[in-house]
C-alpha cells in the first residue's frame, strides 16, 4: 500500500515538472516560438510599418503644388486689370514700361488703347536717318540767344505754367536717357469725324507766291476728334480742340534771299503744306518737344482750339519724288523758302547731321531749301530768310495775348 501511495505520488511530480518546463519555454526569449514570433511580427512588421508610412511622396506633392501656383501667368492680368479701369493712375504710372513693351510686341496697347492707336512708318525701316526707338528728346534743345544746329532757336521762353500733357503717364519717353519712341508712342485714330473739305490753292503773281487755304486737310485725313471721347488719351493730354475751317492766306517771295543772319522762330503757323494745313514749330505751349509729348492723331496733326496743324510732316505728303529721288516740295516756310520731304539726293533719309544750324541745305538746281526729319526740330530751327507777316499768325499771337489777361492760353 506504501509503494502504491508513492507510485503516485512520483507520477504527480512529474506531471508537475512537465507543466513547469512549458511554462518556463514560454516566459524565456530563447525558445523557437518566441523567436519566430519575434522575427515574424516585432522586428520586420514595426520596421515594415513605419517605412510605409515613411514612403508616402507628401514632400514631393509640396513643391508641385508650389511651383503650380508660382507659374501661373499672373503679369498678363495686371494689363487686363488695368484695360477694365482706365482711371485708375497707380497702375498705369507703376506698370512700368515694361508691360508697355510687352503689349506693344502683342500688338495691343496698355489701358484700353487699341491697335490703331499705333503708327508704323518706312523711315522706321531703313539703314539711314534716326533710329526711330530712340529719337532724341527736345525738351532741352530750345534756345533763344542764337542758332545752333539741332536747336529750335526760338523767339519765346519756355512757359512751365502753359497747358500740356500729364507727363506721368507717358509711357514711350524715356526720360532718365531723353530719348522717345515713335513706334510706342499713342495717336488718335481716324473716325467718323469730318470737318468739311479741305482747299488749297497756288498762284504766281508778279514776285510772290499766293497761297490760299482753310487749313483743313485736303486729302481729308483727320483724326476722330474731339478727342474727349477717348477717355485714355485725355488722361495723357486733355487737349479739347475741334478742327474747323478757318480761312487763311500767304504771300511769299518765288525767290526768297537768305538773310545776314538766322531768325528766330516764333508761336504760331510758321509755313503751310500743300495739303492746306499750316505747320507750327517743334514746340508746345511750354517750349517742351511737342510731338513726343502731346498726343496727335494717326495723320499727324491735332488742334490748338480749332486751328488744326502740324508740328512735323506726316510721312504720306512726301509722295512725289523728284528724278534723282530727292523728295518732292511738302510745303512754304514763311521766308519764302520750300521745305521737301525727308530723303536727300539718291533717296536717303535726312538728319540732323546733314542739315544745317535752320535744319536746311543748299545744292543744284534746287538752291537752298529746308528738310523735315523725324528728328527735333522735324522742320526748321530758325528761318534763314526773312519772315513774311501773314494774318494767321497775327490771329495766333493776338490769342496768346489773350491768355497774357488770364484767358487759357491755345494748345499747341
Amino acid at each position: 500500500m506504501q509503494i502504491v501511495k508513492l507510485f503516485i505520488f512520483g507520477l504527480f511530480l512529474i506531471a508537475l515538472l512537465g507543466c513547469s518546463r512549458e511554462t518556463l519555454k514560454e516566459e524565456m526569449p530563447g525558445g523557437k516560438g518566441t523567436s519566430a514570433t519575434a522575427t515574424s511580427y516585432s522586428a520586420p512588421e514595426m520596421p515594415a510599418t513605419i517605412q510605409t508610412e515613411t514612403a508616402v511622396p507628401l514632400t514631393p506633392k509640396v513643391p508641385a503644388t508650389i511651383q503650380t501656383k508660382t507659374n501661373v501667368p499672373f503679369t498678363p492680368e495686371v494689363p487686363t486689370s488695368v484695360k477694365e479701369n482706365p482711371t485708375q493712375s497707380t497702375p498705369e504710372s507703376t506698370t512700368s514700361i515694361e508691360f508697355n513693351h510687352k503689349t506693344i510686341e502683342d500688338k495691343t496697347t496698355r489701358v484700353d488703347v487699341k491697335p490703331e492707336f499705333t503708327i508704323t512708318s518706312s523711315l522706321c525701316q531703313d539703314e539711314y536717318g534716326p533710329t526711330c526707338s530712340k529719337l532724341r528728346l527736345g525738351d532741352n534743345y530750345l534756345t533763344t540767344s542764337k542758332p545752333e544746329k539741332g536747336y529750335l532757336y526760338s523767339c519765346n521762353e519756355k512757359n512751365p505754367s502753359a497747358p500740356g500733357s500729364i507727363e506721368s503717364r507717358i509711357t514711350w519717353i524715356d526720360f532718365a536717357n531723353n530719348t522717345w519712341d515713335f513706334l510706342k508712342k499713342l495717336w488718335l485714330p481716324g473716325g467718323d469725324f469730318d470737318p468739311g473739305p479741305g482747299l488749297y490753292s497756288e498762284t504766281l503773281s508778279g514776285a510772290n507766291r499766293q497761297i490760299n487755304s482753310n487749313n483743313l486737310p485736303v486729302d481729308r485725313k483727320i483724326g476722330d476728334w474731339p478727342m474727349t471721347d477717348y477717355p485714355s488719351l485725355t488722361e495723357i493730354d486733355r487737349n479739347p480742340g475741334i478742327p474747323s475751317s478757318t480761312s487763311i492766306s500767304y504771300s511769299y517771295p518765288i525767290e526768297p534771299i537768305q538773310s545776314l543772319s538766322p531768325n528766330c522762330v516764333s508761336l504760331g503757323a510758321i509755313g503751310v503744306t500743300k495739303n492746306g494745313v499750316v505747320i507750327y514749330n517743334a514746340v508746345d505751349g511750354r517750349g517742351e518737344d511737342a510731338v513726343a509729348r502731346e498726343i496727335i492723331d494717326i495723320f499727324g496733326g491735332h488742334p490748338a482750339q480749332s486751328d488744326y496743324h502740324y508740328h512735323f510732316i506726316p510721312e504720306r505728303l512726301d509722295n512725289e519724288p523728284l528724278s534723282d529721288g530727292h523728295s518732292g516740295i511738302v510745303g512754304y516756310i514763311n521766308d519764302g523758302f520750300p521745305i521737301y520731304g525727308y530723303r536727300g539726293i539718291g533717296g536717303i533719309e535726312m538728319s540732323n547731321d546733314d542739315l544745317d544750324l535752320c535744319h536746311g541745305h543748299e545744292h543744284s538746281p534746287i538752291g537752298y531749301h529746308y528738310h523735315a526729319t523725324l528728328e527735333y526740330p522735324y522742320t526748321v530751327g530758325c528761318y534763314m530768310g526773312s519772315p513774311t507777316s501773314r494774318s494767321h499768325a497775327q490771329t495766333q499771337q493776338r490769342r496768346q495775348g489773350e491768355s497774357a489777361q488770364g484767358r487759357p492760353p491755345p494748345r499747341r
